[in-house]
C-alpha cells in the first residue's frame, strides 16, 4: 500500500487550518464505503483538519442540520 505524506496535504505555509472565525477546518467526510470514509477521515485528522464522517447522505444531512459551520463536504 503506498504511503501517504500527510504533511503534503497541509495548507500553504501561514495558511495553517486555522479561520478567523474558529478553531480549525471542519470537514464533513461523506462516503457509503467505510473504509474509504475511515481513510480519508483518519488523513484529514492527522493534517489537523476537524472531521464528522457520515455514511451515506441521510446521516450528511443530519449532522448538517444540526449546525456547525461546514468549511468543507465531501
Amino acid at each position: 500500500m503506498e504511503q501517504i505524506d500527510v504533511a503534503a496535504l497541509r495548507p500553504a505555509s501561514g495558511a495553517g487550518t486555522r479561520l478567523a472565525h474558529q478553531e480549525t477546518i471542519r470537514v464533513l467526510v461523506v462516503d457509503d464505503e467505510p473504509h474509504q470514509r475511515e481513510m480519508l477521515a483518519r488523513i484529514l485528522d492527522r493534517a489537523g483538519y476537524d472531521v464528522v464522517p457520515a455514511g451515506n447522505g441521510r446521516e450528511a444531512l443530519a449532522r448538517l442540520d444540526e449546525g456547525g459551520p461546514w468549511d468543507l463536504v465531501l
